[in-house]
């Protein structure tokens, strides 16, 4: 039984990513807060690409925190990151359906939500998700 959920687990990354994970995220945030705060000048097509590349870190340091394992892990902990990642699965496809009717009530032009957003604020839900769940467990 054991050898089946070590199997099951190879999609986890290890646990050690959980710490990577968070100074990628707060390397995310601090760079684009330290180029403000110093007010560096920085054209036009530079500021897009620092904000690209700082999204993308801060993507890739929830990624890592989200999707690595726990110290310990055991069946129960599988259930419960699989109804955190089935809620959050849910939570996505509501919001990305709602978020551009929230526009068309307010009388605004339509917008729909960019996809690295959505990633975003998915892996924000299931973290909270997860440690809620497994909080209560």
């Amino acid at each position: 039984m054991e050898n089946k959920i070590i199997k099951k687990q190879r999609y986890l990354i290890p646990h050690y990513f959980r710490k990577i994970g968070l100074i990628i995220t707060i390397a995310a945030i601090i760079i684009p807060v330290i180029v403000k705060l110093m007010g560096i000048n920085i054209i036009h097509s530079k500021k897009e690409i620092l904000k690209l590349i700082s999204m993308d870190l801060f993507m890739l340091g929830l990624f890592f925190v989200a999707f690595s394992r726990d110290k310990v892990e055991d069946e129960l902990t599988i259930i419960i990151r699989l109804r955190a990642m089935s809620a959050t699965f849910c939570f996505g496809i509501v919001f990305a359906i709602i978020y551009p009717l929230i526009y068309l009530v307010f009388g605004d032009p339509i917008e729909y939500i960019e996809g690295n957003k959505l990633i975003i604020i998915m892996l924000f839900n299931y973290l909270i998700n997860y440690y809620s769940l497994k909080r209560n467990r």
